[in-house]
């Protein structure tokens, strides 16, 4: 802020003192606009991009200079016209008052900002502050400005002086601070919320490889610094930064630079910090470079996109984000407003005095201004037909029609609108409260007190007049003579201005001599404009509702426009409604490293940036099924990845099957083919019924062994397929049933020959064992403890189906799990039990004659049967999946076929080949033919 230190408004030369006095550098050329209200509306709106000091050197002095002026600036001013002569044609809107407007022209300086501020509160060309030396004047609020880099200054003065202001395109976030900034609103959001459209807009197009240039100043420190910690937050990482100097004209483009920008690898870079054609002329050293690259413009620069004129090859296709609004100013009224304004039909209207010479290089009606302009432009100007029109101008048609202006006066009107009719309800009731009288002892002298040196609390009312009557009593008689002229101090408030007819130097004399009574009406008073704003809805015409939101910002969509250049021409396609189109009319690459295919994940690499990575396979079990994965994951349990691993297939399912696998075929063959045998024993058998053969074996065990062999031949079936629960149960308590049935019967056999043996002697006490009952009693007591066993299994824990997903990857083995591993080897523990004491008897039985001697062939069917058993554990325990099954399997069939060959094959070789030895008297003879 610039400190202004000056005496009031006096009338000829006044004594300057030194020590209260600071020498204001003036400018060449004041931009200011104004039209007189009953309300005014103060606007610091930079026309200019940048203002510069030039030396006189005839006067030896410096004075500013605005330079790069802007269509696009310029029509904001008429927005700003446009909005204020609506309101006064509005007989709704502020009855009985008009609006006028004072605005100065910021040329994007923040000297000059604060300058003209204090300008439009004096109302003088030279700023008087706290003081305004305009009779009639009431400023009500600011608008502006379009950077934050002014709007700031103007915020902190206008804050301390209780001012409201609106902004139509500061996007500072430190000016949402409500508490440094209360008084603080605008039209646009502050640059986190483009920075997260941003975000969106890089991560659409894979770009986390980014450049960034901005501006060496505070604005583009503080823009770099937010928008690095967001991009950062985002994985985005930024692979350079440049920062241009914009304030001294006199620094070049270092080779550091450039080759920064050359040796870069990204393909978007973004332009961020103070717009400003310095900016710009900048870049031209490096264009060769960036035609390669697509630029990305924050919305400080959509603001201010007419810049990308000066540079139409770097800026073409680039993508810009500018404010969307619910409405646009494309109407018939303002076509018609655009139509009718005219020099000639305004000739004393500055503003388009000014348009008409800067852009259309008209002469006008002042030689000094002329020549002053043809000085400042460097264009020789022109006398100009009636037929320039301000439409002619690419700016003033509906394509550059931006409401963000006519939003913020708009907005404005209207809350003086609201607070003016409140004001004037209560003022019917309350007016007699308001009022102060002071009456000067001796010389009746009536004065107005100053807001410096004492506290006003008088109420302030609008009159159409626009008249401000504070009336007051005084108690003392005055020491002096008060001056006759008369200023107005600017006062705190709402922005209004009490009538002052006190000169400050004699304020502080009679400051006890005035009795002031006060009331709380001006404290209430203070802020009301502000409050105002704060619940100010604002209601489109399609229906939503729209206000400032807490931090005082209007709510707004972010557009991404597509600048398409040629011919001169700037041709803005929106994002979304059309595809945008590239330099290499390929999506530019943004990327530290390439990206990772599905089935691929990122790792870090040994770079330092996040954003350059490895490219690592995903780990077994694992998929990414997206580019640029940073994980992999797994898939689901019954589901596995494909070679490609980017994407989970169903797992392969491993169970004998009855038709896929070759190896069940042949166990389904060889099942059926010893069933078949067994059946062909059978039939010999019960066709030899009463044969000698076959009645001195005991033909009732024989046929029991032979039913339980053919069953353990079809229990196999069981155990091929899709396992399920009651298979998974059936399968092992079958076999161990039946096989229980056939070791039984053969223990049965083995001790019915040693019984048969022992009661041939004379008198032996064995005769009475002889018979079917001990032989069916000895089965049926040693297969009921097998069927207690497979019971209590089945009680506690019985065999289910089981799932397994990690013996074999990719497969899922559907097998059954035994569910009690002490009932499984309890089954075949039970059955080694028998079949060992099996062998034991037959082996001690093998020396009996031959008559009798069934024992020598239960002894190598036994033999069998436990070798295949004890043999089938460890392979059992030591393979998984349909192997193991295959195993169990082997070990059934081989021990059955051991027992039906081993047993029954000599029977049916002697039925069968030799029927001469299947008679009584040849069993007979050959027993007298045995040594006893």
């Amino acid at each position: 802020m610039i400190v202004l230190c000056v005496g009031p408004c006096r009338p000829g030369n006044q004594p300057i003192n030194p020590s209260c006095h600071l020498e204001i550098i003036k400018v060449v050329q004041e931009h200011e606009y104004i039209q007189e209200g009953d309300i005014m509306i103060g606007g610091v709106m930079a026309a200019h991009l940048h203002m510069i000091n030039v030396k006189f050197p005839l006067t030896d002095s410096e004075r500013f200079l605005c330079i790069d002026p802007i269509q696009q600036n310029f029509r904001h001013f008429i927005d700003f016209r446009f909005v204020v002569e609506q309101t006064n044609k509005d007989p709704t809107r502020l009855p009985n008052l008009t609006l006028g407007y004072h605005i100065y022209d910021s040329c994007g300086n923040p000297k000059k900002a604060v300058r003209s501020v204090f300008q439009i509160l004096s109302g003088t060309r030279e700023p008087v502050p706290n003081y305004s030396c305009v009779g009639k004047r009431n400023i009500a609020g600011f608008i502006g400005d379009i950077s934050s880099q002014t709007t700031v200054p103007i915020a902190q003065i206008l804050t301390i002086l209780g001012y409201s202001q609106i902004s139509y395109g500061a996007t500072d976030p430190s000016l949402s601070e409500r508490i440094n900034f209360p008084y603080f609103f605008r039209t646009v959001q502050n640059d986190k919320s483009s920075y997260f459209a941003l975000g969106k807009l890089l991560r659409q197009f894979g770009w986390t490889w980014v450049g960034i240039i901005t501006s060496d100043d505070i604005s583009g420190d503080e823009e770099h610094q937010h928008l690095s910690k967001y991009l950062y937050s985002e994985g985005i990482c930024i692979e350079f930064t440049v920062r241009l100097k914009i304030n001294d004209l006199t620094s070049e483009y270092t080779d550091h630079d450039f080759d920064i920008i050359y040796l870069s690898s990204t393909s978007i870079i973004l332009l961020c910090g103070t717009v400003s054609l310095f900016f710009i002329q900048q870049l031209s050293p490096v264009t060769s470079v960036l035609l390669k690259k697509t630029l990305i413009l924050s919305t400080n620069w959509g603001a201010n996109d007419m810049v990308v004129g000066y540079a139409q090859q770097i800026f073409n296709c680039s993508l810009v984000f500018v404010p969307g609004y619910h409405y646009h100013l494309d109407t018939p009224e303002m076509k018609s407003f655009l139509e009718n304004l005219h020099p000639s039909t305004f000739p004393k209207d500055m503003l388009l005095e000014d348009i008409w010479m800067i852009f259309h290089l008209c002469l006008s009606e002042d030689p000094n201004k002329n020549h002053l302009y043809e000085y400042i432009y460097l264009k020789r100007l022109q006398n100009c037909t009636a037929q320039k029109h301000i439409t002619d101008l690419q700016c003033f048609t509906s394509d550059y029609s931006s409401p963000r202006v006519h939003l913020a006066v708009d907005i404005m009107s209207q809350a003086l609108h609201d607070m003016n009719m409140q004001l004037n309800e209560k003022s019917v009731k309350n007016r007699e409260k308001h009022h102060y009288v002071h009456q000067q002892w001796g010389s009746g002298l009536q004065l107005q007190p100053t807001a410096a040196a004492v506290s006003v609390t008088a109420r302030l009312r609008l009159t159409s007049s626009s008249r401000t009557t504070i009336s007051y009593r005084s108690h003392s008689q005055s020491r002096s003579n008060v001056p006759s002229s008369s200023y107005r101090r600017a006062s705190r408030g709402a922005g209004y201005l009490a009538t002052e007819a006190v000169d400050l130097s004699q304020t502080l004399a009679v400051n006890n001599e005035y009795k002031i009574i006060r009331t709380n009406e001006k404290e209430q008073l203070q802020g009301l404009l502000h409050q105002y704003l704060k619940t100010l809805t604002y209601n489109s015409s399609d229906g939503p509702t729209f206000y400032f939101n807490e931090n005082g910002e209007y709510i707004t969509r972010h557009l991404i426009y597509n600048y398409i250049i040629a011919n001169g021409l700037v041709i803005k396609n929106l994002i979304g409604e059309s595809s945008p189109t590239w330099k290499s009319n390929t999506i530019p690459r943004a990327q530290c490293s390439d990206s990772c295919l599905p089935g691929f994940r990122k790792a870090p690499s040994s770079r330092a940036q996040s954003c350059c990575y490895d490219c690592v396979l995903c780990s077994e079990g694992e998929i990414s099924n997206i580019t640029d994965s940073t994980s992999c994951f797994k898939c689901p349990d019954m589901e596995w990845p494909n070679e490609g691993k980017n994407h989970c297939i169903a797992r392969k399912e491993d169970f004998l099957s009855y038709t896929n696998d070759h190896i069940s075929v042949f166990i389904s063959s060889s099942s059926i083919l010893l069933f078949i045998i067994n059946l062909l024993i059978l039939r010999v058998f019960i066709s030899y019924w009463d044969t000698p053969i076959v009645r001195a074996n005991n033909r009732s065990l024989s046929f029991l062994l032979l039913v339980s062999i053919k069953l353990s031949f079809l229990s196999v079936f069981l155990f091929l397929g899709r396992p399920v629960d009651i298979t998974c149960m059936l399968r092992n308590i079958t076999f161990g049933i039946t096989f229980s049935i056939a070791v039984s019967s053969v223990l049965a056999k083995t001790i019915m020959v040693y019984i048969a043996f022992k009661a041939t002697k004379p008198g032996s006490s064995w005769r009475k064992w002889v018979g079917v009952k001990l032989s069916n009693s000895v089965v049926f007591f040693c297969l009921s403890i097998q069927i207690i066993i497979c019971m209590t299994w089945l009680a506690i824990s019985p065999p289910f189906q089981e799932l397994d997903l990690h013996t074999y990857p990719g497969t899922i083995i559907i097998q059954c799990n035994e569910g009690s591993a002490i009932g499984f080897y309890s089954v075949i523990g039970y059955m080694g039990l028998l079949a060992a004491v099996s062998f034991v008897l037959a082996f001690l039985a093998r020396t009996l004659p031959d008559s009798f001697n069934e024992a020598k062939y239960i002894t190598f069917s036994m033999l069998l049967f436990c070798s295949v058993w004890i043999t089938m554990i460890p392979a059992y325990l030591s393979t998984k999946g349909k192997n193991t099954v295959c195993v169990e399997i082997f070990a059934i069939l081989t021990s059955s076929a051991g027992l039906l060959f081993c047993i029954f094959l000599p029977k049916c070789y002697l039925i069968l080949l030799r029927p001469e030895m299947n008679t009584k008297s040849h069993l007979l003879g050959k027993k007298t033919l045995q040594p006893t």
